[in-house]
């Protein structure tokens, strides 16, 4: 699935869930305004009732007192009042009772609503509108280069590179590769020990310098060769011509300066010759070899002091 596509999916997740809720709420919404609104008409009829029951006691009364000496009036006049209060009381009955059987089913659909709602996902409070590329980052797979990066450091990590003494060669150079592997598995075989792991050569690499790299090694050849560290090596440019960088103890003011432990620096040379400066030349490029993988990070992230100078890798 490329990355469009996750996108595209995550922002139809979001747009279905808004529109169910959005859904839901107007179905609610009409049904509450479908269950009060015959309630409404009703009580406006019942009080209009009221109203004109109000005007013909208002009249009875008017009417007891104009006829005080006409016989069964007074009788008259009572089962009047009677029926009038009997329609008022019958009239606010069938209000209850048809507000009771109206609303009745419409509260039933109205839980289920409420029910299906508390099943639905709580939509998140609108937060700050991310722009697409932020969207196709987050979700994106890493980019062939960074894939590359990441097994060519795993690679490195199983590597140790040996480096003849001045003068010796490890092996011949028209050795094979295939006889190189099998001459350096011999020679573990013969120093392996009982409760040392099982050493495996993968594979070798013969450098142009004649240094060889040996895949999968943990122990050490009898040869005239020593192991060297892996060092991370980092440009430090413009850096002043006076600086004596082959000097250990100026490497070490170096890393004193920096806040480094002791030997994190492992060595440093200028790029371009001596020879080969021009004569008004005042700085100048150099490399230094970090034999610690994150102090040479720190340097490339924030930089590195030199005689009171910050220089940018």
């Amino acid at each position: 699935m490329s990355a469009c596509n996750i996108v595209l999916l995550l922002l139809k997740k979001d747009e279905i869930l808004q529109q169910e809720f959005d859904s839901l709420t107007n179905t609610l919404t009409a049904h509450v305004i479908a269950a009060i609104s015959p309630q409404v008409a009703a009580v406006l009829s019942a009080s209009e009732l009221i109203k004109i029951r109000a005007e013909e006691l208002a009249q009875m009364k008017l009417m007891l007192e104009d006829s005080q000496n006409i016989p069964n009036a007074a009788s008259e006049a009572a089962m009047l009042t009677e029926y009038a209060v009997d329609a008022v009381l019958s009239s606010i009955s069938n209000v209850k009772k048809n507000a009771i059987e109206l609303l009745t089913p419409s509260l039933s659909t109205t839980q289920l609503s409420i029910n299906q709602l508390s099943t639905l996902p709580v939509p998140n409070p609108p937060s700050e509108a991310k722009p697409y590329s932020a969207i196709v980052q987050q979700h994106a797979p890493p980019s062939a280069p960074i894939l590359a990066a990441l097994i060519c450091a795993a690679t490195r990590e199983c590597q140790i590179l040996f480096e003849p003494a001045p003068g010796k060669t490890l092996f011949t150079p028209n050795a094979s590769l295939a006889d190189i592997a099998t001459k350096m598995k011999m020679a573990f075989s013969a120093i392996q020990t009982k409760g040392s792991p099982t050493i495996n050569v993968k594979a070798t690499i013969q450098l142009h310098n004649g240094r060889l790299i040996i895949l999968k090694i943990i122990e050490a050849l009898d040869l005239p060769t020593s192991i060297k560290e892996r060092r991370f090596s980092i440009i430090i440019p413009f850096l002043l011509i006076s600086s004596d960088v082959e000097d250990s103890v100026w490497l070490w003011l170096i890393e004193e300066e920096n806040d480094l432990s002791n030997g994190a620096i492992e060595s440093a040379h200028w790029i371009k010759p001596k020879l080969r400066r021009a004569p008004n030349q005042t700085v100048a490029h150099a490399i230094f070899h970090f034999a610690d993988s994150n102090a040479a990070n720190m340097a490339l992230q924030d930089g590195i002091y030199i005689n009171k100078e910050k220089l940018h890798p």
